[in-house]
């Protein structure tokens, strides 16, 4: 059953996705707007983030920590925040709405995240900035559609009936551009280190022991190891060690990783030797040699 709420927002255009599902399965579903009337009733519906919806900015906060995150850098209160919102009712998890003036359309980055720690249920926290164009669409899924892992429906925090849309702050628009600009020309110190200490085929024996003591990693360590095994045989055979024994559970997470400024950035191979020694591990030391080996997995 389609939300009357949604009537009241008469810009938006919207994709039916499955029921209990997050996702469209079709392709090019961002050229494709729906009007309300036409979405089937026994679907999920979400918005069509971007232009195609009049301009509309959805920032979806999942966890405790992008609350903080919010209030720590972007440092708009959210007394002053009054806008249509949804929630998936999982703790600390939200969406707001807001309308971006068409001024500004040419300097929004399609999407982005800024990931935390994991939450008490493993799943990462995170503050995520979604628009979209024609080329990459992205779209939000609004109530009363039904939630994949809780098994209930999103409800509005604030309907549209009781509230506007609100026109994004001039500061956080700002912030976003910053912000992007920022990542995007940081060239990663890494990706200009040749291997140096280790060989792969050395790397590869450590990482396959880590993984009998660490199966999975926190998102500290995560990002120890990452940059540890990169800072030892390079960025590419660093990222396929990685991505072989602790496969991304985001996709492209391991890039972004290595475009941010971190004290992780330090690391070494000894960092990760350390950690399989904390867990009582013993493991030979590597020696000091040119890289050779060629890691492949089949």
């Amino acid at each position: 059953m389609i939300d009357g709420e949604l009537e009241k927002l008469k810009s938006w255009r919207f994709v039916p996705i499955d029921r209990g599902k997050k996702g469209p399965n079709v392709r090019d579903w961002q050229l494709k707007p729906y009007e309300l009337k036409d979405v089937p009733q026994d679907k999920n519906i979400g918005v069509i983030l971007g232009p195609t919806s009049g301009g509309i900015l959805a920032v979806d906060f999942d966890g405790p920590w992008a609350w903080d995150y919010w209030l720590e850098n972007i440092e708009i209160p959210f007394e002053n925040i009054d806008t249509v919102m949804w929630t998936s009712n999982r703790p600390g998890r939200c969406q707001m709405a807001f309308t971006v003036h068409p001024n500004f359309w040419a300097f929004m980055p399609v999407k982005f995240a800024i990931n935390g720690p994991k939450d008490d249920d493993g799943k990462t926290q995170g503050i995520e900035f979604r628009w979209g164009n024609d080329s990459a669409g992205f779209q939000s899924v609004l109530p009363p559609s039904l939630h994949p892992d809780t098994g209930s429906e999103y409800e509005w925090v604030r309907k549209p009936s009781e509230v506007s849309v609100m026109e994004a702050p001039i500061h956080l628009l700002e912030w976003i551009y910053y912000y992007k600009l920022e990542k995007e020309t940081f060239v990663p110190e890494v990706v200009q280190y040749e291997p140096k200490t280790v060989t792969g085929e050395e790397a590869n024996k450590i990482a396959e022991k880590l993984k009998m003591y660490y199966p999975t990693l926190d998102y500290d360590s995560w990002i120890r190891v990452t940059w540890g095994f990169c800072n030892t045989v390079g960025y590419n055979d660093g990222m396929t060690i990685m991505k072989y024994y602790y496969p991304e559970q985001k996709h492209g997470e391991y890039k972004k990783l290595m475009s941010q400024r971190h004290s992780g950035n330090v690391c070494t191979i000894g960092t990760i030797i350390k950690m399989i020694k904390d867990k009582g591990g013993t493991i030979k030391e590597p020696s000091i040699k040119s890289l050779s080996y060629n890691f492949n997995r089949n």
